[in-house]
């Protein structure tokens, strides 16, 4: 059996896949790991492949760059 994911966290994962607002949370990553019974380090390898398939290369949890 997975583990509930919080309406925070959702929203969260909202942001971050739809919006790219901000990567998410390690509370988040932590979230999403029991949900899907996998590891942390599966759930941020896996954020970061969609994340690149979607904008081309670069890292997610870069801070953005200020002009």
């Amino acid at each position: 059996m997975t583990n509930a994911i919080s309406q925070n966290v959702l929203e969260e994962i909202l942001k971050a896949y739809a919006a790219r607002e901000q990567p998410p949370s390690p509370q988040a990553i932590r979230e999403l790991a029991a949900a899907a019974a996998k590891s942390e380090q599966e759930v941020i390898k896996e954020y970061t492949q969609v994340y690149r398939a979607a904008n081309g290369e670069g890292d997610p949890w870069e801070p953005p760059h200020i002009l």
